[in-house]
């Protein structure tokens, strides 16, 4: 009773308090991060390992196995689960919840050390976390053509385009942390062996990948002081195209030297196709935009966007013939969530106050409450300022 009477008896001191409350409880609503769903960061770490060429009986074998030997002894492991494709070996860490994330990977990657007897050509493990910030994209962007009426695009020039230049400028947007690319490969020497020349030469398929790798390479060469500079030295040896490949030296028999035009033959292509994007029938690019952990969904968004439309003018000075368009975007769900909440929480305030006057008959009592309510509201917003909440359709329920 004596804090109802001190605040009758400084009711200006009261006003103060409520106003401040709601203008401070605006500011908050503006600048808290706001997203569709909380973040639910999940107790799961996946390690990846690729080694293209090998069939998945192989990369169970020789990949899969050998690292489960030694991830089972992670400690506050609940569940293991393994998938083998393909070249391409994934193990999925489920942990008990309330675990610190940080230190099971650092556990797990101290657990990836000790494998000694993965393939030698194999890549090396590879760790990922899993969030809900991070599983799904909050923006998906298409390749489209300027003029309907244009021919269509090839799908490897726009992976082309879209590597250079769209995907290192949206990395570079505050609140971005990755885009995945799909559509269109990326170019490749290929190198296709005659296997009966092989054995002729008497070579092994070791020796000239081992041949390979060793030429493909710039090597450093130290440093040249000349008139108060200092040069670099490097030996340019890198393949830049299919005829430097087919002159490669592989071995020398006696007087005779053996190249790979000897037994081999060069194709300057794309890798092997792992994914199509049809836009109305017509094949493209797309990329989905992943944004950082606990970044506002709608600054992202709308940073993203304003990057497109520099990307558009961009690719018109440059004289492409492409353009980006938005299909998707995760803040005209959230926006639209918002408005049903807001329209929700109004409605039921004012159904509260109609039962209030119906049953206390009172219209200073209900008018009381009716400005509580809204000032209430407004105040949670600094209390979830201040515990570093987001707000989304749970926190507003």
């Amino acid at each position: 009773m004596k804090l109802i009477d001190q605040s009758i008896r400084n009711h200006h001191s009261v006003i103060v308090v409520m106003v401040l409350a709601l203008i401070v409880g605006g500011i908050c609503f503006n600048i808290l991060p706001r997203q569709l769903t909380p973040t639910v960061d999940k107790p799961l770490i996946q390690v990846k390992t690729e080694y293209l060429g090998l069939s998945p009986n192989e990369v169970e074998r020789n990949i899969t196995r050998r690292l489960e030997e030694q991830l089972e002894s992670v400690e506050g492991l609940k569940k293991m689960t393994s998938r083998s494709q393909h070249g391409l070996s994934t193990i999925t860490l489920e942990f008990e919840w309330g675990i610190d994330k940080n230190i099971a990977m650092i556990d797990v990657n101290n657990k990836l050390q000790q494998v000694k007897n993965l393939p030698v050509l194999s890549d090396k493990p590879t760790l990922k976390s899993v969030s809900t910030d991070n599983s799904n994209p909050i923006m998906w962007i298409v390749f489209m053509k300027p003029d309907p009426k244009m021919p269509d695009m090839n799908q490897n020039y726009m992976y082309e385009i879209g590597e250079d230049i769209v995907i290192p400028a949206l990395r570079r947007v505050t609140g971005i942390a990755d885009v995945w690319h799909f559509g269109g490969e990326e170019r490749e020497m290929r190198v296709e062996f005659d296997p009966y020349s092989i054995a002729r030469l008497h070579l092994t398929y070791d020796e000239i990948i081992d041949r390979l790798s060793e030429e493909n390479q710039n090597t450093r060469a130290g440093f040249h002081d000349e008139g108060g500079r200092s040069y670099t030295v490097r030996a340019l040896g890198e393949f830049t195209s299919a005829k430097e490949i087919m002159q490669t030296v592989v071995k020398r028999d006696g007087e005779r030297t053996i190249t790979v035009s000897d037994f081999a033959v060069v194709e300057d292509s794309y890798k092997r196709t792992t994914s199509l994007v049809r836009v109305s029938g017509n094949l493209t690019n797309a990329f989905g935009v992943i944004r950082k952990a606990g970044a506002n969904v709608v600054e992202t968004c709308n940073e993203a966007a304003k990057m497109v439309e520099e990307l558009n003018r961009e690719l018109i000075n440059r004289g492409i013939p492409l353009k980006l368009k938005i299909v998707y975007k995760d803040v005209d769900y959230i926006d639209e969530s918002m408005r049903l909440v807001k329209s929700n929480l109004a409605i039921g305030a004012l159904l509260a106050i109609a039962v209030l006057l119906l049953f206390l008959g009172s219209v200073r009592s209900v008018l009381i409450i009716a400005i509580s309510i809204p000032v209430s509201l407004v105040a949670v917003f600094v209390i979830l300022t201040i515990l570093g909440h987001r707000i989304n359709i749970i926190s507003l329920a």
